[in-house]
C-alpha cells in the first residue's frame, strides 16, 4: 500500500493560490476552490496575509507576517506575496486580487502559468466604494478597467464569478470562464431555517450601498427581529446606524464564522438581500442569496432583474422596492403572516440549490480549466 501512495503523491501537480486581500479561510478561495482541487488530487498551497497557517483538508496554508491597511498592503504586502510565491515551484499560480495583477504579470515573465480570479466587476464596484470620492469615481473606474484589461491579456486564463464578468474579459482573454460562487451542498445540506418565524436575517458586508438604512427604515413597520451578521464598512458607520430608531429591534452579531452563519440561518424565517440596484450589483450573484435558499428560507431582494428572474423561475422569494419602507415591510410581513407560503417557497429554494445553484457543478468547470491550462 505504501508504494502506490508515495507514487501518487510524487505525481501530484502543485498549484498555489495567492491573496493579499482575503483571509486564508475565505469561503470561495479556501472552502470551495482550494478544497475542490485538493479533492481532485492536486497538491494545493494557499498564501495569504491573514489567517491561521497549517494543513487543513489537504490544503497547505501559509500566512505571511503583515500588518497594515490598504496603502501599506499595496506598497509592501504585494512584494511579500511575490517573494513567497517565487519560493514555490508550482505548476500554476491562481491569483485572487486585482492588486496582485502586477504579481501575476511578474510570474508570467518568469515562465509561470497564472490564472486570475475576478471575484467582482472591479470598475463598476469602484463607483460605490465609500473610500473613493464621488468626483473621482467615474474617471478612476475607466482608468482601472484599462489597467486591469492590459494585465489580464497576459495571464493564462481568467476565472470569473459571473457570466457578466466573463463576457467582459473574453474580449481580452479567450480563456475566460464563469465559476459562480454558489453554496456547497456538503456544507449546508443539513442547515434548515424556520420559515414563518419572526426572525429575519441579513448576512454580509454592511454598507450604505448594501441597503442597511433602507432595511432599518422597513423595520419600523414590522414586528420582526433582524439578525444582522457582518462587518461595517467603514467601521464608523456602526455608530451612525446605532442612532436609528429601529436599532433596538436588531441583534447585531458582528463577524460570523461559517459555523456562526449556519447557526443564524437555522434561527431565521426570511433572508434579505437589500443591495442598491446600481451597475455594480445589477449583474452580481450574491452568494448569501443562494445560502438562504440552501437553508430552505424564502428570499427578499431589491428589484434587480437578474435576481427577480431567479426568484420567479424557482418560486422561492420576492423582490421589493427597498426605497419604499412600507412596501419593503409589507413584503417581509407577508411571509411572517403566512408560514405555509414561507415554508413552500423555502422548500423550492432548497430544491433549486440542490439541482442548479450549487458549487459541486461549478467545481467541474474549475477542474476542466486547470486541465486545459496545464495540458
Amino acid at each position: 500500500m505504501r508504494g502506490p501512495y508515495v507514487f501518487c503523491r510524487r505525481m501530484a501537480v502543485h498549484v498555489c493560490h495567492l491573496t493579499s486581500v482575503h483571509r486564508a479561510d475565505d469561503p470561495r478561495i479556501f472552502l470551495k476552490e482550494c478544497r475542490s482541487l485538493a479533492h481532485h488530487g492536486y497538491e494545493v498551497s494557499l498564501l495569504s496575509l491573514r489567517g491561521t497557517p497549517g494543513l487543513a483538508d489537504g490544503v497547505r496554508v501559509e500566512v505571511l507576517p503583515f500588518a497594515g491597511g490598504r496603502i501599506r498592503r499595496w506598497l509592501i504586502g504585494r512584494k511579500r506575496v511575490l517573494r513567497a510565491a517565487l519560493q514555490h515551484d508550482a505548476a500554476l499560480f491562481h491569483v485572487h486580487d486585482p492588486e496582485l495583477l502586477g504579481v501575476a504579470v511578474k510570474l508570467v515573465r518568469q515562465g509561470k502559468k497564472v490564472i486570475y480570479d475576478s471575484h467582482e466587476d472591479l470598475p463598476r464596484q469602484i463607483r460605490h466604494k465609500h473610500y473613493i470620492p464621488s468626483w473621482m469615481a467615474g474617471w478612476l473606474s475607466a482608468l482601472v478597467e484599462r489597467w486591469e484589461n492590459r494585465r489580464v491579456k497576459k495571464v493564462s486564463a481568467v476565472v470569473c464569478a459571473t457570466e457578466h464578468i466573463r463576457d467582459r474579459f473574453l474580449a481580452v482573454n479567450p480563456l475566460a470562464v464563469a465559476v459562480r460562487n454558489y453554496p456547497s451542498l456538503t456544507e449546508l445540506e443539513s442547515t434548515l431555517g424556520k420559515p414563518g418565524t419572526p426572525a429575519i436575517c441579513y448576512i454580509g458586508s454592511i454598507t450604505r450601498s448594501r441597503g442597511i438604512f433602507e432595511l432599518l427604515d422597513a423595520m419600523m413597520y414590522t414586528k420582526a427581529t433582524l439578525l444582522l451578521g457582518g462587518q461595517f464598512s467603514p467601521p464608523e458607520l456602526l455608530d451612525e446606524v446605532r442612532k436609528h430608531a429601529a436599532w433596538p429591534r436588531v441583534q447585531y452579531l458582528g463577524f460570523l464564522t461559517r459555523n456562526n452563519v449556519r447557526e443564524v440561518l437555522t434561527q431565521s424565517g426570511v433572508g434579505l438581500v437589500p443591495l442598491h440596484p446600481s451597475p455594480g450589483y445589477s449583474e452580481a450573484l450574491p452568494v448569501k442569496m443562494f445560502e438562504y435558499m440552501a437553508a430552505g428560507i424564502p428570499v427578499i431582494t431589491s428589484d434587480i432583474a437578474l435576481w427577480k428572474q431567479i426568484l420567479l423561475d424557482h418560486q422561492c422569494g420576492a423582490v421589493t422596492n427597498i426605497f419604499d419602507a412600507r412596501a419593503f415591510a409589507e413584503t417581509i410581513n407577508g411571509y411572517l403572516s403566512d408560514p405555509d407560503r414561507a415554508a413552500r417557497e423555502g422548500a423550492l429554494g432548497k430544491k433549486a440549490v440542490q439541482t442548479v445553484f450549487n458549487w459541486e457543478s461549478e467545481a467541474q468547470t474549475l477542474i476542466q480549466l486547470y486541465q486545459q491550462v496545464l495540458a
